[in-house]
């Protein structure tokens, strides 16, 4: 077994611990539905022969109370079974994806986004939701009808072999056949990574992510009279999903098709065998129809391991996708864990930063400091970095050289969760949620009196546009700030994080989409406002350098030319 196949089989194990006991639960009572069919079928066939051939011999008297006992306990007892079987098993898928969700999404947050950087958002979601699902396979259709085929395995030939070792070997073979070889042979290249399965699976992700690319981008898309191109490529990933779903379903049916007729020659061996015996006087013909009926009874798990080698590949693709993700987790540096300081001054000591696989970094020997309450503006074009400062300041990301300290604490030696309440930013790109206004701006401060939101509104400039709104606060907006315009949505996401009355406030673009005067009054306002808390405005736009006591300015020639203004120092 490789190393990644082991690493991701502990994984499999490590997620499903605490969840054991019904796990085991859910396989013990399949086991006992299955025992129960054989039962009623091996009683059955013995019952019906045997008063048969009592009526023929003309016997006066047959002990029938036995016999029909058992065959009413095993058909109740089935029946139970089975219940219990489905009601115990997706019990325990239910609390197995739910602690997955959980501890996926703990282990992948800290660690956001450094290593989502190479995934598209919708394979994201995929590994988060689509792949989730696809492992409940792993319990359900792999692990619980291989280990009742194992021990079916076992069990039926050593009893079938108590009563005529030739009985015991045909049983033994017909098993392999149906439940090894035969699902063997007809899913061996996807055991591989290839067949229909896994084609299946890369199909709807590439569908998944080009509609995402669809939605998100129709409007360039119907610009550039591009949307026919797109729209037939996502038709002809449509028609390979079909073909695979095709191929995949052909395997089904001649996997249902191969253990039906391996089943129906093992029962005409047993009867080629058994036949004989009864002639011999070594079984009885009552004794035969039951070894005939066991035979086909215990044959159902067998049945069901095609389905098992189908399910694998896209198992071991999801787990192989969800281990990557948590890998690449784990191997991130731990979180600090050290309480934030009383101090809020903010310092960066020879900090580089690069992207992955960037040809050159985006920040190179980067120094400055700024003291709490101080007024910082960082000012340059797109793409000199000033986006990657944020995620620098705020933890999200971690230089490649040098340190960021607050209050004298490096960043990463803080909790994450206690220095994320030290800070408030108002991103370039807003991210609002389908609910209503109230809704979006509790989100950095729950609890938050409607005293506050309404002053952090009217801080904002979203003032008049909340004293125009009929239902105010609980006027609802959709997905993306849908119902505002693009200027509405920044002022809104502004609002919200002024909400959070953090000691330090950074706004990413505020200006973009408002009218000079109004981004000039906002920024005024907002100076005289936050008294005492430090304000950084990154900006590439004219902003008025009179409300800033500092100026970092990144548009300098080369990456280790960013100028400082005198009063804070020099880039080293």
């Amino acid at each position: 077994m490789s190393v990644p196949a082991r690493r991701r089989l502990k994984r499999l194990f490590a997620l499903t611990r605490g969840r054991w006991v019904w796990l085991l639960l859910g396989i013990v009572l399949s086991l006992a539905t299955l025992a129960g069919s054989v039962a009623l079928m091996a009683t059955s066939g013995w019952f019906i022969t045997a008063m048969a051939m009592a009526g023929a011999a003309g016997a006066t008297s047959f002990n029938y109370f036995t016999p029909a006992a058992i065959i009413r306990a095993a058909a109740i007892g089935r029946t139970l079974g089975r219940y219990g079987e489905r009601l115990v098993t997706h019990e325990a898928v239910l609390r197995l994806l739910a602690g997955l969700r959980g501890r996926l999404f703990a282990t992948i947050e800290p660690a956001a986004p450094a290593i989502l950087d190479g995934l598209h958002g919708a394979d994201a979601a995929g590994r988060l939701q689509a792949d989730v699902d696809r492992l409940q396979g792993a319990y359900l259709t792999v692990l619980v009808p291989s280990a009742v085929f194992l021990v079916v395995l076992i069990a039926a030939p050593l009893g079938l072999g108590w009563l005529d070792p030739g009985l015991g070997f045909l049983a033994l073979g017909g098993l392999l056949l149906g439940g090894v070889a035969l699902p063997l042979t007809l899913w061996a290249g996807d055991r591989k990574g290839g067949g229909p399965a896994a084609e299946e699976a890369a199909c709807l992700d590439a569908l998944r992510g080009g509609a995402v690319d669809l939605v998100q981008g129709l409007p360039d898309l119907l610009a550039c009279q591009a949307e026919g191109a797109w729209i037939a490529a996502l038709e002809e990933e449509g028609r390979r999903l079909d073909a695979a779903q095709r191929r995949r379903v052909g395997r089904e049916a001649l996997g249902s098709a191969g253990g039906g007729l391996i089943a129906g020659l093992s029962l005409w061996g047993a009867l080629l065998v058994g036949i004989p015996l009864v002639g011999a006087g070594a079984l009885t013909a009552p004794q035969l129809t039951l070894v005939a009926l066991l035979l086909m009874a215990v044959f159902e798990a067998a049945q069901a391991m095609p389905a098992v080698a189908q399910a694998l590949p896209g198992v071991g693709r999801a787990l192989a996708r969800i281990d990557d993700l948590m890998s690449a987790a784990e191997a991130q540096p731990a979180p600090g864990t050290a309480p934030p300081p009383a101090a809020s001054d903010l310092a960066l000591k020879g900090v580089t930063f690069a992207y992955p696989r960037a040809l050159r970094p985006v920040l190179k020997d980067l120094s400055l400091d700024l003291p709490a309450g101080g007024r910082l503006l960082v000012k340059g074009p797109s793409g000199a970095g000033k986006s990657s400062l944020i995620a620098l300041i705020t933890g999200l990301r971690r230089p490649d050289a040098g340190r960021l300290t607050l209050g004298g604490v490096d960043l990463a030696e803080l909790d994450p969760e206690a220095l994320r309440r030290r800070l408030a930013v108002a991103e370039q790109r807003v991210c609002l949620f389908s609910g209503s206004l109230r809704d979006n701006l509790l989100l950095g401060r729950p609890g938050a009196p409607p005293e506050a939101l309404r002053r952090a509104l009217a801080l904002s400039g979203f003032g008049p546009v909340l004293e125009a709104l009929p239902d105010g606060l609980d006027t609802q907006i959709g997905e993306g700030g849908r119902g505002l315009s693009g200027g509405e949505a920044r002022r809104l996401g502004l609002a919200r994080a002024l909400v959070m009355e953090a000691p330090l406030l950074i706004l990413d673009e505020p200006l973009e989409g408002l009218a000079p005067d109004q981004g000039r009054a906002i920024l005024s306002g907002l100076a005289e406002a936050l008294q005492g808390r430090t304000l950084i405005v990154i900006s590439h736009l004219a902003v008025p350098t009179g409300l800033f006591d500092r100026t970092l300015d990144l548009s300098g020639p080369d990456l280790g030319g960013a100028v400082i203004d005198p009063s804070i120092g020099g880039v080293g």
